[in-house]
């Protein structure tokens, strides 16, 4: 055998150990995933923190957006989450309690902010909202999510709640009561500032003394099926550049 051969089977080896050993690595990585439950005032700006996470850490984020009310249930029933990123931080301190989360993962990470919208510029006040004579006033369902329970203080507080809540329609969140405004199917709305920002509506930005104050939490699952990766990620979202993106989107610090 010549000593060309010779070199170039051990650059063949030396190759297919690397591709081999390279291999390993990325499915490695591909294993670790993370699934997020947050509340769809979230959902803007953890769609941004996720992709560059992602290029830091190389930790896959998959996210789900609804109501934190409705995550809260779901997770008591055994939803396969790794995180849950609340628009409230009661409900995440009442799933701990329960034991639900891993107690030392549970902290607050935003404060959130109203805002009221419309495609009209006439409306750029609450008082404005008692000269609606035909159309609707979208607010997340106060049952159950964070946002509409803040936007009903607020209304209340203004006082035109009793004014107009024969007009109020409510969405499932804060998210979906967006779109009844976007779509004409309702002339304003009262939603989070983080999700109106990115509308196109006329945006009105609500004093937060109007209301109680929207202090959001995160926790671990327990049943967390990689609860390292799930706590890098928290870390993460309350490091400089996860509170930095929140800011961008009307977040407060908690």
């Amino acid at each position: 055998m010549t000593p060309l051969v010779n070199v170039l089977k051990a650059v063949l080896i030396l190759l297919t150990v690397l591709f081999v050993n390279a291999g390993a690595a990325y499915a490695a990585a591909g294993q670790r995933r993370i699934t997020v439950a947050a509340a769809s005032d979230l959902i803007f700006a953890m769609r941004e923190i996720a992709v560059d996470f992602e290029k830091e850490t190389g930790i896959k984020t998959t996210i789900s957006f609804g109501s934190s009310g409705v995550f809260a249930a779901q997770i008591r029933s055994g939803a396969p989450y790794d995180l849950f990123f609340s628009a409230d931080e009661r409900i995440v301190i009442a799933l701990k309690d329960d034991g639900c989360l891993v107690p030392e993962s549970v902290a607050p990470y935003a404060r959130g902010r109203l805002a009221l919208v419309s495609k009209t510029k006439e409306i750029t006040g609450f008082a404005a909202l008692k000269s609606i004579k035909t159309g609707r006033i979208a607010i997340a369902n106060p049952e159950h999510a964070p946002y509409g329970r803040a936007a009903k203080e607020a209304l209340k507080s203004a006082g035109v709640y009793e004014a107009v809540k024969a007009s109020l329609v409510y969405g499932e969140n804060v998210a979906h009561a967006l779109t009844f405004v976007e779509t004409g199917d309702a002339v304003a709305g009262v939603v989070a500032l983080s999700v109106a920002r990115r509308s196109g509506l006329k945006v009105a930005p609500i004093d937060a003394s109007m209301h109680g104050p929207i202090v959001q939490a995160a926790g671990v699952l327990r049943k967390a099926k990689d609860k390292d990766s799930a706590m890098k990620f928290i870390k993460y979202v309350l490091g400089a550049k996860g509170r930095g993106k929140l800011k961008e989107y009307g977040f407060e610090a908690p």
